[in-house]
């Protein structure tokens, strides 16, 4: 049984419900001293595959006086202990956390104290409306079932994710390249302004883990026989599985990078990871005109070449890269260099060709992460079957199971041309520099 299935079952299960009074207790901030919940409705917001580390619903809110509306999301950990564990949600809620009280504020804060340009704004935040890890005071033990993040709901302001399989086209590919070297230049703009705000802002969000990575070889055989299962892709599965040996399992601390370059780097910024918004006309969606970044679980303070070459790798159609890698490169490096300068932050240490040199040495390394994302880009959503939404009462060694969980990822051999086309090229690209850098 894949490994990837049983987290979409267990992280199915149904959560428990949010009450009016979490909502008061953490909206209060935000709310004028009279205003009250006076009703409230849950529905998933998200599909099974989705986001396995969290349960996400969206909340219709009704305030009172006045009846007021308010769309948000409400983030909560899973229901399943075993889930609460692998994924460390003791340091992962936290993070979050922390990036939306702690860090959002700052990177507003610089910015209008540098007079960025309404243009130029960094604005990649969704609004935060409360958020805690427990239900009493927070002295660091671990997260309960009280832990809540409370957001604006994105989607009904217009807000959509890209299509994971298909990869997004040259105009949304520079869009979110041009957000993410801003979100990595105003952390190093934080670092050399406010050195001791960074330390209690940027440096508690990226707490490292000091969680040991669990037994590599289930998930690496299993990324194996999905290549294998490929008939284009057999021919890599032998320096596919060397360059693992190399490069699993490598943490966020493998990959620092040189001291200038150092910044938050989200860790998943992919796909399913950003939003985009777009003109009420713009029908067929070619022109995104907004863009939002959300699952900040992962951050950690390292190089942020690492987002880069994840995104371009698991997010982009099919040839962009090959086709306009270098134009790619240097849209990001433009606009790093630009937003440092309009933060009023030496760039003497940042020149391309330094830059380049700091690609060289981290890109390699995001081999294994970026294979690891075949199951969860080539999986059908919409043949999720129906079982998926009981799991308490799936028997996972069953033949039905098994038959289920082949049916779900069949989809990754019917995706070979996509497929074929990461394998062999992360292999020509990254592959092949693992040897004498990992």
């Amino acid at each position: 049984m894949s490994t990837f299935i049983l987290l979409v079952a267990m992280a199915s299960d149904e959560p428990e419900l949010i009450t009016k009074s979490d909502l008061e207790e953490l909206m209060r901030p935000h709310l004028a001293s009279n205003i009250t919940v006076e009703s409230l409705e849950t529905t998933p917001l998200t599909k099974p595959g989705d986001n396995y580390g969290s349960n996400i619903l969206s909340l219709d809110v009704i305030l009172s006086p006045g009846h007021e509306k308010l769309a948000l999301v409400a983030k909560l950990v899973p229901v399943a202990a075993v889930l609460r564990e692998m994924f460390q949600c003791d340091i992962t809620v936290r993070k979050e956390n922390d990036m939306y009280v702690l860090v959002r504020p700052e990177y507003e804060k610089i910015q209008k104290e540098k007079k960025v340009p309404a243009d130029k704004f960094l604005n990649a935040f969704p609004a935060c409306y409360g958020a805690r890890a427990t239900r009493g005071e927070d002295v660091g033990q671990p997260v309960d079932d009280g832990a809540l993040l409370l957001l604006e709901n994105l989607k009904v302001k217009g807000y959509v994710t890209g299509d994971r399989q298909k990869g997004l086209d040259m105009r949304h590919t520079k869009l979110a390249i041009a957000n993410l070297a801003r979100f990595h230049a105003t952390a190093i703009a934080i670092r050399n302004h406010k050195p001791q705000v960074f330390k209690d802002t940027v440096l508690r969000a990226c707490r490292p883990s000091s969680v040991t990575p669990p037994d590599e070889d289930t998930p690496k055989k299993e990324i194996l026989e999905y290549i294998k299962s490929i008939p284009d892709c057999k021919q890599h599965a032998d320096k596919v599985e060397a360059v693992f040996k190399k490069t699993y399992f490598l943490s966020a601390g493998s990959v620092i990078g040189t001291e200038a370059f150092k910044s938050i780097a989200h860790r998943d910024f992919w796909t399913s990871n950003m939003m985009f918004r777009y003109a009420e006309d713009d029908i067929k969606r070619e022109s995104p005109i907004g863009f939002k970044i959300v699952d900040f679980q992962l951050v950690s303070y390292c190089s942020p070449i690492p987002d880069l070459i994840f995104f371009l790798y698991t997010s982009t159609e099919m040839g962009l890269v090959v086709d306009h890698y270098d134009e790619l490169i240097r849209v990001y490096y433009d606009n790093f260099v630009e937003f440092l300068q309009l933060l009023d932050c030496d760039i003497g240490p940042f020149s391309f060709e330094t830059f380049l040199e700091e690609i060289e040495l981290i890109a390699p390394k995001e081999f294994t992460h970026i294979v690891e994302m075949l199951q969860p880009i080539c999986i059908d959503q919409e043949s999720l079957p129906s079982e998926f939404s009981e799991f308490q009462n799936v028997d996972f060694t069953s033949d039905q199971f098994k038959k289920v969980s082949s049916d779900l990822t069949c989809p990754l051999g019917t995706s070979a041309v996509g497929a074929r086309w990461l394998v062999s090229n992360l292999l020509i690209d990254l592959g092949r520099e693992v040897a004498f850098q990992a």
